[in-house]
């Protein structure tokens, strides 16, 4: 490479490629080992020098490499370490900005019992793949003298005139032209030592580091969604873990339920980076998600008809190749599907799908203890009956609404509803009619209140409605109104009732925010409800101070 060149148009690795004649070649070994390997290896062949009376040497190597490294001869954990005869000793290298890529080793020494020569590069892999890929390196080494020059000059012309380590690799190549020595019979047994020990170790290196790598990336979906008890966030954190595992341009995640033969969405999310339209949709063939979740088994598909995919065309427009359906289940629990779209080919072999697999159980097992979490909580605050909020629930709305109407001087109204003889109905109709009419009298309730309005089973056969912005005056119209509903309508079992009707009894209570304690607006509807009750049922009540101190 001519010096006036102020970059590297080739790396260390591709100029030595070039020294490759028929004469050379033989000269050369040639592996494939795991970054672990390789760093071993290095370590082998360094106390190597020691035998050979080291004179001078260099060598470069990046941070992944030197992490595992610790026989690296020096504390200072630079990029580039050299040693010469004169200084006795190993020393850091001043990094240039123009040094060889972060994927390349260089190692050469010269010593009064031979010479060496190593480099290596990382192996890359095309596509997704690289994710599951090791991470492999290919070497070439020497130690003879002749292809040892010819390597040290090759390497020595890939710097500019004013890099850093033009100077050392010039006096390796000056050492290598004087000496021309025949390595002793010890250094070599050593450097064919340590190649056949890395031969045997690697495939064993491979498998351990192949088994962490798919810990690492299982457990790294694990933390990312096991604590997720909320869909809201289980699902966007399902996203996040397939996309520091797998990566995605698209993300579709679908939840089921099963219906008969069916499997039928009833929560979805997605995350779109094509750049194509905001709400990007894809369609999968029906018999193709049942297919995937009756086999557990992930699978990839072409963007294409007759892969499943029903509207290829948009898919194209988005620049999608390929997609990766992930079932999502666990045991016998279907939770549904994460169907990942990729801009180029995956290159996922079937080993990886089966290990993919496992991130789909995972993630079925978070979703299914999220539905687990979400019923609980559920069953916490509705009554299991009539569908109602329970009394637990009703505290927490009237303390909100109280603070809230205190706070800021709005108007807030209560009504408590007591159903008039409804133990006469129980001992003449049984509990089980009882508990249908106590259904159905909650769906009357429900149809007659606004959403922002909170009604709840107060207890047995006593309900609330909780009014906010609403003063008594509209309060005690609306209780009008429930009464005279709930009178109109035909219950069953109504022989045994007096009037063969139903009747209720309403209590009703308001503040205009001099109320600061929910339990002194419950005590005021509940006075109202004792006096619609005492003065013949069938009534709604307002409250009024003398309540209070007719009670008293």
């Amino acid at each position: 490479m001519n010096d006036d060149h102020t970059t590297m148009t080739q790396t260390p690795f591709e100029a030595v490629e070039g020294t490759w004649t028929k004469k050379t070649a033989r000269l050369w070994e040639h592996r494939t080992y795991h970054r672990l390997t390789l760093s071993a290896l290095l370590h082998t062949l360094y106390t190597a020098t020691r035998q050979s009376k080291l004179t001078s040497a260099l060598i470069s190597a990046p941070g992944s490499v030197r992490r595992d490294a610790d026989w690296w001869p020096i504390d200072n954990h630079g990029d580039t370490i050299a040693f010469t005869q004169a200084r006795d000793a190993w020393e850091s290298v001043d990094g240039d900005s123009r040094e060889p890529p972060p994927d390349e080793v260089i190692a050469t020494w010269v010593g009064e019992g031979g010479c060496f020569i190593l480099l290596a590069r990382r192996e890359s892999a095309p596509g997704r793949k690289q994710l599951f890929t090791l991470e492999n390196w290919q070497l070439s080494l020497s130690w003879d003298c002749e292809a040892a020059a010819a390597g040290v000059n090759a390497v020595t012309g890939c710097y500019p005139r004013d890099h850093s380590h033009k100077e050392l690799f010039r006096s390796l190549a000056s050492e290598l032209g004087r000496r021309r020595c025949e390595p002793s019979e010890a250094v070599v047994a050593h450097i064919r030592s340590a190649l056949s020990l890395a031969d045997r170790i690697d495939p064993v290196t491979r498998a351990n580091a192949e088994e962490k790598l798919w810990t690492d990336l299982v457990n790294t979906v694990q933390l990312e969604v096991a604590w997720q008890l909320y869909s809201d966030r289980l699902l966007p954190a399902i996203a996040r873990a397939l996309d520091a595992t797998i990566g995605y341009e698209f993300v579709d995640i679908h939840v089921f339920n099963r219906l008969g033969s069916r499997y039928e969405e009833f929560l979805s999310w997605h995350d779109n980076r094509t750049g194509y339209g905001k709400d990007l949709d894809l369609f999968l063939d029906r018999e193709v998600v049942k297919t995937l979740l009756e086999s557990e088994k992930p699978r990839l598909v072409r963007m294409r008809k007759e892969d499943g995919v029903l509207n290829p065309h948009l898919a194209e427009l988005a620049g999608l190749r390929e997609g990766l359906l992930i079932p999502l289940v666990h045991g016998n629990s279907v939770q549904g599907m994460a169907a990942l779209y990729f801009t180029e080919e995956s290159e996922l072999e079937e080993t990886d799908l089966e290990r993919i697999r496992r991130f789909g159980e995972i993630i079925a097992r978070s979703l299914e203890n999220s539905n687990a979490h979400e019923d609980m909580r559920l069953m916490a605050r509705v009554d299991a009956l009539t569908g109602l909020n329970n009394r637990r629930s009703f505290n927490d709305v009237i303390e909100k609404e109280t603070h809230r109407s205190s706070r800021y001087r709005l108007p807030l109204s209560l009504i408590l509803i007591d159903i008039d003889y409804f133990k006469k109905y129980n001992d003449s109709n049984g509990h089980l009619k009882g508990d249908y009419l106590l259904h159905d009298f909650a769906s009357i309730l429900k149809s007659m209140v606004r959403e922002e309005d909170t009604v709840a089973r107060y207890g047995g056969e006593e309900f609330a409605i909780i009014f906010p912005h609403t003063p008594a005056s509209a309060a005690n119209v609306a209780a009008e109104k429930i009464r005279r509903r709930v009178a109109e309508h035909e219950f069953s079992g109504m022989d045994s009732q007096p009037g063969k009707r139903l009747t209720i009894s309403l209590g009703v209570a308001d503040s205009d925010g001099s109320i600061e304690d929910y339990h002194e607006l419950i005590d005021q509807a509940d006075k109202a409800l004792y006096r619609a009750k005492e003065s013949g049922r069938n009534r709604a009540v307002l409250y009024s101070p003398d309540l209070a101190s007719q009670s008293a």
